[in-house]
């Protein structure tokens, strides 16, 4: 897969080496890259994946209105938990148990993501970027955890087995990251 030839910020975590960052997924409309999937893999038993979504703004349509292109709080969470929920489905032949399977997960990514501003569901934490401070909601389940945020320019997910030590995080170019695509 060629990448193209500009390459937005990725956040990954503060002070961790570049071994042990790779991206894993990049993608945007058209050719335009505005998402990144960073694997970070501090030690052999930590695994976790960062996803920055660069946000596209407002618009302009036909007849003067203005369309935002960027979902909410609740699209990151979905999505960060569908994340979750699809890294814990072992890979297999495509068959109707692993279609109802991925079914399943997304019916419930959709519920859990929903609920982020509930705090019975979703606990706050909080997220330092580059020395600011931003709310960082977190969603802890037997399959590990998501964790989302809006950081102004972009929202940005996390998700895995086991969530990362500290919530300290930088900005990179994502094309100085290793990638393996």
């Amino acid at each position: 897969m060629m990448t193209p030839e500009r390459s937005p910020t990725a956040l990954v975590p503060y002070g961790t080496g570049d071994d042990d960052l790779e991206v894993v997924a990049w993608g945007g409309p058209t050719g335009e890259w505005l998402e990144t999937t960073v694997a970070v893999r501090p030690s052999p038993s930590l695994e976790y994946f960062i996803r920055t979504m660069h946000r596209e703004g407002m618009r302009p349509m036909g007849h003067g209105v203005g369309v935002s292109l960027d979902g909410g709080i609740q699209g990151a969470a979905r999505t960060a938990v569908m994340d979750l929920f699809l890294s814990a489905i072992p890979p297999e032949e495509p068959g109707p148990e692993s279609i109802a399977v991925v079914e399943e997960a997304m019916g419930r990514a959709d519920e859990l993501g929903d609920q982020v501003l509930n705090r019975d569901v979703w606990s706050l934490d909080r997220l330092d970027v580059d020395d600011r401070v931003f709310a960082l909601l977190v969603l802890r389940v037997p399959e590990g955890f998501a964790a989302v945020s809006d950081i102004g320019p972009c929202f940005v997910g996390a998700y895995g087995r086991s969530q990362p030590p500290a919530w300290r995080w930088t900005f990179r170019r994502a094309a100085e990251l290793h990638s393996s695509l």
